[in-house]
């Protein structure tokens, strides 16, 4: 798979030329000539690139303490560490569904394709949570991991 990188980012606004199939190929041919002119210019650069070969996506929790991410107790702090890997390579964009309420997705700022669920909660229930990362190439791909999280009434 190949793909095409322009070095700047061109922002081109026609909106009456995109409400009809025969005129969005007029805003195509204007947007390459506008890309053209600005490559000749010095000003972009048009660079052809080989994507990687896909590997297959995963989100696993934390080997360490898989087993603890299930339970929580009202009132004490709960955290619990994912971790992606697989796809393009070209980072995770993650999601989490509806979380109960205390608990925030914190992401990893310094190591790639892990995040982190953590806080204090404040309502005891069965929680089903979904932990979800997509690699960021086009067409992206996924991953999932659910669990149930039994968050109990803090002992008095």
């Amino acid at each position: 798979m190949k793909r095409l990188v322009l070095s700047i980012i061109i922002i081109v606004t026609i909106p009456l030329l995109w409400q009809t199939s025969s005129l969005a190929g007029v805003a195509h041919e204007l947007a390459e000539e506008a890309i053209d002119e600005l490559a000749e210019e010095g000003v972009a650069e048009l660079v052809e690139e080989e994507l990687p070969e896909a590997a297959p996506m995963s989100v696993v929790p934390d080997p360490e303490r898989a087993e603890e991410i299930t339970f929580g107790r009202v009132g004490d702090p709960y955290d619990c560490t994912f971790i992606a890997s697989g796809g393009h390579g070209y980072g995770y964009i993650w999601d989490h569904g509806v979380l109960p309420m205390g608990l925030v997705m914190m992401i990893d700022t310094e190591e790639e394709g892990v995040v982190y669920i953590e806080g204090v909660p404040a309502d005891a229930g069965s929680h089903r949570i979904k932990v979800v990362a997509s690699d960021a190439a086009d067409p992206s791909l996924k991953a999932r991991f659910s669990y149930t999280l039994q968050i109990v009434p803090h002992l008095q």
